[in-house]
């Protein structure tokens, strides 16, 4: 059987339906000021000045937004609205100001393992853009559907731009959720690749090799965007974590002492406070759980193409090439595959999630404890 060979495109040169399936995330990019790359006649490159200056702008309204009502909140608070406002506003800046730093450090990278992915998708002809484009679709849905809720529970014009604000930075949770499904979706279709090659015979040795290079070369493109993807959200990974955990036990706090003093924080109780906060803390845990989960997949499949390549070696009929693609694969994964760490403070993987759900709910009933004394 005679085994055809595509040439690639250049490698900036992105696909159209490649293109569709990252269109969701981009234009939320766009909103927030926080876009990762342009695209230019069907070419991805870096951000240049303009951009940069731009998105700058845009983050310095955000962060004097804080400051204003961090001013506002000082001069009509309470102690304890005043307590929650200044760790809120302090964390909120700190944040927009590291996370636009590292959206310009590592703006090469950004095109990097965009381009490394559609390379890996091109050599193992991927054929699931719809659904990747409806999950797409439906990540950045999940945003709006907790951003409409928690104004329709407390619709004021600056509680509105508040969480608009914060959606900064839940996108790079959503957006590296739906990259680290990218490359799992990459790995299981290498996987049928490989198995359909080694299935059938070839009399032409040029063509075989050529066909499993090529493949050796995928895995390692995937593998390339699976080192920069850790580069890129190791450090957003850490703040959501302990964004997460901090600003849990601090809504808490702050919601019994306004149950115990009554108060309101405009024209809204402890109820309206309480409702917005139980569901930012859900909508966070949702967010950190599933880049976990994904991230845990992602090492599943992996794991799936170690056992493929152990299980196609026993073959009889196998080539020495693929035999040869075999080999180099698992010698990789053994000696170069690491998870993903956050800060190489605590691995992301499924045990992380579940570990840190349960840290969260000891605290808290902790809190509450304190609180009934």
């Amino acid at each position: 059987m005679k085994i055809s060979i595509k040439p690639f495109e250049n490698d900036n040169f992105l696909d159209n339906i490649f293109q569709r399936a990252i269109f969701p995330y981009r234009l939320l990019q766009h909103a927030v000021f926080l876009s990762r790359f342009a695209v230019d006649n069907n070419c991805i490159r870096p951000h240049r000045l303009p951009y940069l200056l731009f998105s700058f702008f845009g983050v310095l309204l955000f962060i004097g937004f804080q400051f204003l009502t961090s001013y506002f909140v000082h001069k009509k608070g309470n102690q304890a609205v005043i307590n929650f406002t200044d760790v809120n506003v302090t964390f909120l800046i700190i944040s927009f100001i590291t996370f636009y730093s590292i959206n310009v450090i590592y703006r090469k990278d950004n095109v990097a393992i965009i381009v490394k992915i559609q390379k890996a998708y091109r050599a193992v002809n991927f054929r699931r853009y719809k659904q990747a484009i409806y999950w797409n679709y439906f990540g950045v849905f999940r945003h709006f559907v907790f951003y409409s809720v928690c104004i329709i529970l407390m619709p004021d014009v600056n509680i509105a731009i508040y969480f608009y604000s914060i959606i900064y930075f839940d996108v790079y949770v959503t957006y590296g959720t739906s990259l680290m499904s990218f490359i799992r979706h990459g790995v299981e279709t290498w996987i049928s690749e490989v198995e359909f090659y080694c299935s059938i015979e070839t009399d032409v040795e040029d063509e075989a090799n050529g066909v499993f290079k090529k493949l050796y070369q995928a895995y390692m493109d995937l593998m390339d965007a699976f080192c920069i993807f850790k580069r890129l959200f190791q450090f957003s990974t850490l703040y959501h974590v302990v964004d997460t955990f901090i600003h849990s036990l601090v809504f808490l706090q702050t919601v019994i002492e306004m149950n115990k003093r009554d108060i309101y924080v405009g024209k809204y109780n402890v109820r309206h406070f309480a409702q917005v906060a139980v569901l930012w803390a859900f909508k966070n845990l949702l967010f950190v759980s599933m880049f976990s989960f994904y991230c845990e997949k992602f090492y599943i499949s992996v794991t799936e193409a170690n056992a493929a390549c152990s299980r196609l070696q026993k073959q009889t009929n196998m080539s020495k090439h693929a035999k040869r693609l075999c080999k180099n694969v698992q010698r990789f994964n053994r000696a170069a595959f690491r998870k993903m760490t956050a800060c190489n403070i605590f691995t992301v993987d499924a045990s992380m999630a579940e570990m840190f759900n349960r840290l969260e709910v000891e605290y808290i009933v902790i809190v509450l404890q304190f609180a009934l004394l």
